[in-house]
C-alpha cells in the first residue's frame, strides 16, 4: 500500500516510514501514524534503577490520560525470552539438557549458554521468573539485552517495540515507555513523537530505595553496567527532573500540558 499524496502530514509520513523499516504492515503503519499528534500523550522514561521510572510514570499517565493508556517496555521481550529459559531450567536434569532445549527453541548457541550458566542454580533453587528484582536476574536480563542485540543486529528489541507502539497508536491509546536505556532507544522514541523524561537519582537514594524494595543490596558491578549509564550524559531529554524532588509527579504533568 502506497501512502497516497497529502494523506499525512510531513512528520506522520517520517513516523510511517519508520514504522515500514521495522517491518510493520503498511496498513497498520498508516492508521498508527495518522494518529500521532491525535490528542494522545507519548511518554518515555529514562532513569538508572530506584530512580521510580514505574511508580512515576504510572501517576504522570494516569493523570494525563485517565485510563486510555499503556505500559510498553524495550525490555519486555527481553524478559519472555528469560522467562521462557528459567522454565526450561526448572524441568531439565542438567545445565547441558537446558542448553541443548534453548537451542532448539531457536536461540543463538553461546547466548543460550551463558544465560543458562546464570540463571540455572537459582532456577533448580527458587521459584523465580524474569519479574524477580534478584542480582542474578539483572545480570541475565542485561547479558541477554545485550548479547542477543549484538547477535541479530543493533535494532533488534528496538523492532519488536515499534510493532507494541504502531499497535497501541491505530488503537488510539496513549502510550507510557518506562525503560530507555541507550541512546538509539531514547532517539527512537523521539523520532516517533514520544515526550522523553530523564528521572535522575542521587547515589546514596539509589543504594536505600534499592535494599529496601529489594531486601538485598546491588552489586555494584549491575549498577555500572552500560544499559545504566549509558545515557548519563545525553543532552537532549525534553525533560529533566531529579526524582528527589517531592512534586517531581505535578511538575512534570504540568511541563507537558504547557503550564510549566
Amino acid at each position: 500500500m502506497q501512502i497516497k499524496p497529502g494523506s499525512l502530514k510531513k512528520s506522520q509520513e517520517n513516523i510511517y516510514q519508520k514504522f515500514i523499516n521495522a517491518s510493520i504492515s503498511p496498513e497498520l503503519a498508516k492508521i498508527a501514524a495518522s494518529n500521532t499528534g491525535q490528542n494522545l500523550y507519548l511518554i518515555a522514561l529514562s532513569g538508572k534503577m530506584g530512580s521510580g521510572k514505574d511508580t512515576i510514570g504510572y501517576k504522570i499517565m494516569n493523570q494525563l490520560a485517565n485510563t486510555n493508556w499503556v505500559q510498553l517496555s524495550f525490555a519486555s521481550a527481553i524478559k519472555k525470552d528469560i522467562d521462557d529459559i528459567i522454565k526450561i531450567c526448572q524441568k531439565a536434569n542438567s545445565k547441558e539438557e537446558a542448553i541443548e532445549e534453548v537451542i532448539k527453541e531457536g536461540f543463538p548457541d553461546n547466548c543460550a549458554k551463558e544465560a543458562i550458566s546464570i540463571l540455572y542454580q537459582e532456577s533448580k533453587e527458587s521459584t523465580i521468573n524474569a519479574y524477580h528484582r534478584s542480582p542474578t536476574i539483572r545480570k541475565a536480563l542485561q547479558y541477554w539485552g545485550k548479547a542477543v542485540r549484538d547477535e541479530k543486529g543493533a535494532l533488534y528489541w528496538s523492532n519488536i517495540l515499534l510493532s507494541q507502539i504502531a499497535t497501541a497508536l491505530a488503537n488510539r491509546t496513549s502510550i507510557l515507555v518506562s525503560d530507555a536505556r541507550f541512546d538509539h532507544e531514547i532517539d527512537l522514541c523521539k523520532e516517533v513523537g514520544f515526550i522523553t523524561i530523564r528521572l535522575d537519582i542521587d547515589d546514596q537514594t539509589q543504594e536505600k530505595r534499592l535494599l529496601d524494595r529489594d531486601g538485598v543490596k546491588t552489586p555494584k558491578t549491575l549498577l555500572e553496567d552500560l544499559s545504566e549509564i549509558a545515557l548519563d550524559e545525553y543532552k537532549h531529554f525534553d525533560i529533566r527532573i531529579n526524582t528527589a524532588n517531592t512534586q517531581v509527579v505535578e511538575k512534570v504533568v504540568d511541563i507537558i500540558k504547557g503550564r510549566g
